[in-house]
């Protein structure tokens, strides 16, 4: 039975939705690479 399917969000400080897609954080070079593309 699936209670649910995880997923990574990034959001802004201001409740901005920017990635609904992430990697996840176990994967670190793809997981920086997003990351720096909103900073």
């Amino acid at each position: 039975m699936i209670n649910a399917i995880p997923r990574y969000l990034l959001i802004s400080k201001s409740g901005k939705i920017l990635n609904v897609e992430l990697p996840y954080p176990s994967q670190k070079e793809e997981f920086k690479s997003e990351l720096e593309k909103y900073l």
